[in-house]
């Protein structure tokens, strides 16, 4: 009560300036009006700030739309693609593309080229090449800002685990299932191997066509599209490739060259050891026969082949040859294989080796031919004499220069004592050193 009678006086009117109430309220009506005309003028644009007030997500009305031709796209790696744009209404003279990967933090922007285009339409276009990882994309042109969109790369088909196994010829007597899967795409190989593949692949694939030369080959594919299986024959050199059909899309991929290489069957070599040179015998000769036979595979066999006189030839079979490496011996007791062997008749023979390639006795090879002449015993002994002299004779002669080398060599040695002695400040025993000769 004592406040109520304390303040009845006041006169709060002198506390508080009402005039300057006008400024606000002048104010607040211009700010009403402002909004009223943008609201008449911009009507479509009030709507829609009241809508995204409301919590609807919607753009702006622009003075430039644009819609992107081209949209979410999925190409194959390595292509190129075209961003194509279609604008109406203000016309600027370029727009811009912007793009990032998934590796980008940023936005990168590229120009975009105005096509064909009329007062109020425009194409705007702009080609990515080479594109090998995915990437997110909007296009603005004048004041109008398109969607986001992506760009999908399909991958190539990529091999991820490779199995070789092989089939040899028969004859070869090689089981290449007891070998170990080669994990290679470049092979060496014996001719008539045939080589199966089997391919693990990723990402899925429909088709896998292997091309050698002119021929296409048609891989199995296994239904979920990871594994591929063929087989070839490989009968001489060949290059192949692939061609890979992806599985989600169709994309179609073309691979680099692999190469096969077919090692030819080589002849079995031969070389005669014993008898080192041609010689001479009598009909009861017994002639020991020393061949060294190697072949790349197996060897097939031995033959002996001679003939009598420059006759007929004629073959008798060598046991146990066979490997890779062998080391022939044989004793040839020559009247049993030629009763009819007699003096003054001329003996010439060989050895003949082959290996199992089929045809049997397709693949051959020959030593060195030896002559035998066959003597009465008179001759061989005469022979044997005049063989046993010439040795004796060069023994002789080389027992000769020995020992007169032994005599230079000793005769060095004398000179060199008296030589010594004179360095040493010594004399000559029984000599005059004033008369003493220099060596010579």
């Amino acid at each position: 009560d004592q406040a109520l009678t304390l303040t009845r006086p006041l006169d709060f009117r002198e506390v508080v300036d009402f005039r300057q109430l006008r400024n606000l309220f002048l104010f607040t009506i211009v700010a009403v009006a402002a909004f009223s005309a943008v609201s008449y003028f911009k009507s479509d644009h009030m709507r829609l700030l009241f809508q995204r007030l409301a919590g609807a997500h919607l753009d702006y009305p622009t003075e430039t739309k644009v819609e992107l031709a081209t949209g979410d796209v999925t190409i194959k790696e390595g292509q190129a693609v075209q961003i194509v744009a279609n604008a109406t209404g203000r016309i600027p003279e370029g727009g811009r593309l912007f793009v990032r990967s998934a590796s980008d933090s940023a936005w990168r922007s590229m120009p975009m080229a105005k096509g064909e285009f009329t007062e109020d339409a425009a194409d705007f276009n702009r080609t990515v090449s080479e594109i090998f990882e995915g990437f997110t994309y909007y296009v603005r042109v004048g004041d109008a800002v398109s969607g986001k969109f992506n760009v999908k790369v399909s991958p190539r088909p990529e091999i991820t685990r490779t199995q070789v196994t092989f089939t040899y010829s028969e004859y070869l007597q090689r089981d290449g299932t007891s070998e170990p899967p080669l994990d290679t795409l470049n092979l060496s190989v014996p001719e008539g191997t045939r080589i199966k593949w089997v391919l693990q692949c990723k990402p899925s694939i429909g088709a896998l066509e292997v091309i050698v030369g002119d021929e296409t080959h048609k891989a199995e594919v296994s239904e979920d599209g990871l594994q591929a299986t063929f087989e070839l024959p490989a009968e001489e050199t060949f290059k192949y490739t692939f061609h890979w059909t992806e599985k989600e899309n169709g994309f179609e991929y073309d691979d680099i060259q692999h190469l096969v290489r077919v090692v030819p069957d080589r002849s079995p070599d031969i070389e005669l050891l014993l008898p080192g040179t041609d010689g001479v015998g009598t009909v009861n000769k017994v002639l020991h026969v020393l061949a060294r036979a190697s072949d790349d595979h197996q060897l097939g066999g031995a033959t002996l082949v001679y003939s009598l006189n420059g006759g007929e030839e004629k073959r008798q079979e060598l046991p146990g040859v066979t490997g890779t490496n062998k080391d022939i011996k044989y004793s040839w007791a020559i009247a049993e294989t030629i009763p009819e062997l007699k003096p003054t008749d001329r003996l010439s023979f060989t050895i003949e080796v082959s290996d199992l390639r089929p045809p049997a006795g397709s693949h051959i090879n020959l030593s060195a031919t030896r002559k035998l002449a066959i003597l009465t015993q008179e001759q061989y002994l005469a022979w044997f004499k005049n063989q046993l002299d010439t040795q004796r004779e060069k023994i002789g002669k080389a027992r000769d220069i020995e020992k007169r080398a032994g005599e230079e060599v000793q005769k060095l040695k004398n000179e060199e004592t008296p030589q010594a002695n004179k360095q040493d400040g010594g004399e000559a025993p029984g000599k005059d050193n004033d008369k003493q000769e220099a060596p010579k």
